[in-house]
């Protein structure tokens, strides 16, 4: 069984009815979806997981294989017409975007990150579909349920080893020491930012997290938890997505 909080380890493939993979932790799919190919780590609770598969995963075991049908209510919910937003197209010309049907966009609002579709261009408007693809549609996934970590020693481990970017790490009596490698490219240097909320975030009970002084610059802090070295800069908390 799994809780909320536990950290979940999933390989998966998702397929609409006509068989297209659309969500994949194999391939060309993952890479383009999740950067990687490999089991993605999940916070169940935190990140966002469509109803059916929170569900599913919820009643497995370590180690398990499990085949699903969604329909729609358990998938990507009806389509909604309210979400069919008119735009100006002086929007787009103003972030240099030229929009065409099918050109996919997202959009920053105060409740994340929303993704859409545009429609049709005309009249100096742009009609955007901001439901989701699959909306209305049934889904079938496979699931293999790699690991669970609910104890916060094992999802710094799972945290620091998917993250590829920590060399060691100890922790003790809720602190958390962290030894980064060196000679990252810039990418990797905004895992080391990502890695510290995620750590706050989803790690209950840790009181410190000491980084030192070479890596102080990079610090980045979402809540109150001290990293040594660094201010406390306010941010977002990132979620991972699946079943996007």
């Amino acid at each position: 069984m799994v809780n909320k909080g536990d950290m979940v380890l999933l390989e998966l493939e998702g397929k609409d009815k006509e068989g297209n993979v659309f969500d994949s932790t194999s391939g060309d799919a993952a890479k383009r979806l999740h950067g990687k190919e490999g089991p993605i780590l999940l916070s169940f609770g935190f990140d966002k997981i469509i109803p059916g598969l929170f569900d599913a995963v919820s009643h497995m075991r370590k180690g398990e294989n499990k085949e699903i049908s969604l329909s729609p209510d358990k998938a990507f919910g009806k389509r909604n017409k309210d979400l069919m937003k008119v735009m100006s197209l002086a929007e787009f010309r103003k972030f240099r975007v030229n929009p065409e049907p099918g050109l996919l966009i997202h959009v920053d609002t105060d409740q994340g990150r929303t993704y859409g579709t545009v429609k049709s261009v005309g009249n100096g408007r742009v009609m955007v579909d901001f439901n989701h693809p699959l909306a209305s549609k049934p889904v079938y996934y496979k699931v293999k349920l790699v690991d669970v970590f609910s104890d916060p020693e094992s999802k710094v481990k799972a945290l620091c080893d998917d993250s590829g970017v920590v060399e060691k790490w100890s922790m003790k009596d809720g602190n958390l020491e962290l030894k980064f490698r060196d000679g990252l490219a810039q990418d990797k240097e905004t895992r080391k930012a990502l890695l510290l909320i995620m750590l706050k975030t989803r790690v209950e009970g840790l009181k410190k997290i000491d980084i030192g002084q070479k890596h102080a610059a990079q610090a980045v802090s979402s809540t109150q938890l001290p990293v040594s070295g660094s201010h406390n800069a306010k941010t977002g908390d990132p979620k991972r997505e699946t079943g996007n």
